[in-house]
Order: structure tokens, then sequence, then C-alpha cells
């Protein structure tokens, strides 16, 4: 079994370094903390972007989010998403994932139209750019307390994406997300020829 452990955050964080990390960042910590005890390999970025954070799923997504190739995400807004709470509306968020690498949006609580207006960015890999099969994928979910609640969710392919700025409109289980997209900035150089080889 390959060793994980360069992945897999320590949950104790002390001093100056907790005092000066956002509520969000401390989140993050968090699901990294409760992924290690878990036994996933899983690394999360402390360092914020807007006011989501970042979930490493594996050891390369430090190294595919480090790459100067960049997937640009605005999520917009919701429309007519199902309630998945009792006694209240539900408070959504959006996920975007590719491959080894997922973002989130800040809470908008008790909205069914939710709008964010938020923009994420993902690293990506030259292998994921030349995948014709690599996709983005979208998950829209309720926060709660103990478990975040699936409302619904959407891929499409990565390839759809271009240098040019074009809204999408994603239709989820019930109800639609909107998001714009583009990307920028050069493909990193492909691996070594052994590097390959090992694959």
């Amino acid at each position: 079994m390959a060793d994980t452990s360069a992945a897999l955050v320590d949950p104790a964080v002390e001093g100056e370094e907790a005092a000066g990390m956002s509520k969000n960042q401390k989140i993050a910590l968090g699901v990294g903390a409760a992924a290690a005890a878990a036994g996933v390999a899983v690394l999360v970025g402390a360092a914020g972007f807007g006011t989501g954070y970042v979930v490493y799923k594996t050891v390369k997504g430090k190294k595919q989010d480090a790459s100067p190739f960049r997937l640009h995400v605005l999520v917009k807004n919701a429309k007519g998403l199902e309630n998945e709470d009792t006694w209240s509306l539900s408070d959504p968020f959006t996920v975007v994932e590719v491959d080894h690498v997922s973002k989130r949006t800040k809470t908008i609580k008790d909205d069914l139209n939710p709008v964010w207006n938020e923009e994420l960015d993902l690293g990506l890999l030259r292998e994921q750019v030349e995948d014709a099969e690599t996709m983005i994928k979208f998950g829209v979910k309720d926060e709660d307390p103990g478990r975040d609640e699936s409302i619904g969710h959407a891929e499409m392919a990565l390839s759809s994406v271009t240098s040019h700025r074009k809204d999408f409109t994603l239709q989820l289980k019930q109800g639609t997300l909107n998001v714009e997209m583009w990307t920028s900035g050069e493909l990193p150089p492909a691996p070594p020829k052994d590097e390959q080889d090992e694959k």
C-alpha cells in the first residue's frame, strides 16, 4: 500500500497560526482531520481563496492546484432548488471538482434561489486537459450540522471550456445552476518520458 502520510493534515494548529486563520480555513482543517481519522488520503489547503476552501483529495491534488494553467468558475446562482430542510429552507453552497481538487463557495442561508457570484479557480495538469474524458463535477449541497445533504449535482466535459468566457446552465435534479467558465495561463510541460512509462 502506498504511503499517504504526506497527504494527511495535522489537526493541531497552535498559537498565532490558528489565530490568523479564517473560519472557513479552520473548517477546512477540520475536514482534513476527520478524513485522516478515517484513513483517507486527503490534504486540505489552509491558504484561502475568496471565501471558500480547497480540499486536495490525494497527494497529487497539491501538484494539480499549483499548475499555472487555471480553470475559472464563476458560480453565479441557482434557481428553484429542492428544499432539504423540514422546518426552514436549505442553506446551499456549491462544490466544483476536477479529479484531485475540489473547491466550494460560501453558504447562503435559507434560500432556494441563492446568488453567490463567487469565482473559484482550480489548477489543471496537461494530461487532464488533453484527456477528452476529464469531467468538471458540480455539487449543490445543503449545509447542515454533522452532515451536508445533496441538493443536486451535474457534470460536463472540461473540453467544453475555452479561454473565452462562456455561460453555462446546468440542470440539477430540481432547479438549475448557472456558472460562467473560462481557462487561463500556460500548460505545464509534459512529464519526462520515463515518468510517463511508469503510469
